[in-house]
């Protein structure tokens, strides 16, 4: 079942210190409370773990959602320097990004990890978004549809069998060869990559439960009017161009 509002995820990375993201978050309170007074429409700033806390509490009372950038796959116990995702969701969050390219790549994570890691936050009803994609030589080979089905299938059969939550979950559809290229897919390409993932969600979860369809990669002013066009999409995760309000506020308004 498709989400019934679009989502758009501001994926702030480690791009800002502490004191910086409080600064921006402040700046630009009233412009994002604004924007999300436009209907069906939901925005999700996902700064560093420690900022969590004083955004947690200047948002508050508004619309504006948090997310995490990632979790521990353990629930507790001596993992030095990990954030357990009851933690997370203390803080208040409602969102957490996992399997995002840079810590598959950098940390050496694995789809079972990945895996882990969606159960935690199901367990603390928290809604995961998890990236997958393909990187530039699987693209070249035409091994997309494989590449995305070894990533997806440990964490939607672990869905499948804990059975604990029917909090939706999101599949972030990140071609790590599009991020922060600029380059970004052909209409015709993402149709056929968003219908196979949807198809593969429902033949394993079922057509009844929630999943929003993400995209992610090189998400600019100058590559959305393409991206609106793809229909099966209901957000989007955006990096480097959320960190400039009228950039993002520009693509919040084209879609």
């Amino acid at each position: 079942m498709k989400l019934n509002t679009f989502i758009f995820v501001a994926n702030w990375k480690m791009q800002l210190s502490f004191n910086e993201t409080e600064e921006l978050a402040r700046e630009y309170f009233e412009h994002l409370t604004l924007i999300k007074k436009i209907p069906n429409l939901r925005i999700i700033l996902c700064p560093s773990f420690p900022a969590l806390f004083p955004l947690s509490r200047l948002f508050k009372n508004s619309e504006i959602k948090l997310g995490a950038q990632d979790c521990s796959q353990f629930r507790a116990g001596a993992y030095t320097g990990q954030v357990c995702a009851k933690s997370i969701a203390e803080l208040g969050c409602h969102y957490c990004i996992i399997g995002h390219s840079e810590r598959r790549h950098y940390n050496h994570e694995t789809n079972t990890e990945i895996a882990d890691k969606v159960q935690r936050l199901l367990e603390q009803e928290l809604q995961p978004i998890i990236c997958v994609g393909e990187t530039k030589q699987e693209y070249k080979e035409q091994k997309a549809f494989t590449a995305l089905e070894q990533q997806l299938e440990p964490v939607l059969t672990r869905i499948a069998d804990i059975g604990i939550s029917h909090e939706p979950i999101h599949i972030a559809y990140e071609p790590i060869w599009s991020i922060g290229t600029g380059i970004v897919p052909s209409n015709t390409y993402l149709n056929e990559i968003f219908t196979w993932i949807e198809d593969h969600t429902q033949k394993i979860l079922g057509k009844e439960r929630v999943v929003g369809l993400l995209y992610g990669g090189s998400v600019s002013e100058q590559t959305i009017a393409a991206l609106k066009k793809v229909k099966k999409i209901s957000g989007l995760l955006i990096g480097e161009a959320s960190l400039d309000f009228q950039k993002f506020n520009n693509i919040v308004n084209l879609i």
